[in-house]
């Protein structure tokens, strides 16, 4: 991401385009609030200033890498990026269970998806998806709780979490891990009664984040955009923008 950074500080055109699944289009599970995509672009816009920044949400319910290799012309390539978020966020299964491998086919199609990006002069930055989430049905595997991390869930799986991280470091690409980062997340609490189901808090079901879980996206991922992840209508004292030189 070192050229979109440089760019983004030298206050030249940039045009960054998201790429993802449900979790990241514009759609009912922030019951009308920003999801991760519009809080970036703010911060993006309060750290390095507006008028030249082009965020594009090009997310499709449902995708994979095999799915977003059909459509990359229109989804991604024709506005010639500077850099591709992509919070597809795991490797997909291949249907034919007695593969060695269960996520070749996929990772094929994802290393093309890489190198027709690259092949424009674009960057990557791959992020893992939010785990899935235990929810109230019973019985529950032995030690689960509800609103803790559902690893063996055929969405949003750890194992296809991993294997993207995997692919990332192959190909030396930047990662965010979502994935590993939400399910050690955990909340303290001193009383049974008021236990807050932990995860509970940020999803809208147990498979999307609600309003604040994509604001609990976002400030996974702002540390590798150089934003803050704290806004000014917070009233924070955590807020760190750059400071304007005073005029001698």
């Amino acid at each position: 991401m070192k050229r979109t950074l440089e760019k983004l500080k030298k206050q030249k055109p940039t045009v960054i385009v998201v790429i993802g699944d449900s979790c990241s289009v514009d759609c009912h599970w922030t019951l009308g609030r920003k999801n991760w995509v519009g809080y970036l672009t703010e911060a993006l816009w309060h750290t390095y200033g507006d008028g030249f920044i082009t965020v594009i949400n090009s997310s499709k319910c449902g995708s994979s890498y095999s799915s977003e290799l059909k459509r990359l012309e229109t989804s991604v390539l024709r506005f010639r990026p500077d850099l591709v978020v992509s919070a597809i966020g795991g490797l997909k299964k291949d249907e034919n269970p007695g593969r060695k491998d269960p996520f070749s086919a996929d990772r094929q199609a994802a290393r093309q998806v890489v190198r027709r990006i690259q092949a424009i002069g674009g960057e990557i930055l791959f992020i893992t998806y939010n785990p899935v989430v235990y929810g109230y049905w019973k019985p529950l595997p032995f030690g689960a709780n509800p609103g803790e991390a559902f690893p063996e869930s055929p969405m949003h799986s750890e194992a296809s979490a991993k294997a993207l991280v995997a692919l990332a470091r192959e190909l030396r690409l930047p990662v965010v891990d979502l994935y590993s980062a939400w399910k050690r997340h955990k909340i303290p609490y001193r009383f049974q009664t008021s236990h807050p189901q932990n995860l509970w808090l940020w999803m809208a079901d147990i498979v999307h984040p609600g309003p604040v879980g994509h604001l609990a996206f976002f400030r996974t991922i702002a540390p590798v955009f150089k934003v803050s992840p704290y806004f000014p209508w917070e009233h924070t004292p955590l807020l760190k923008y750059p400071q304007e030189k005073k005029k001698s």
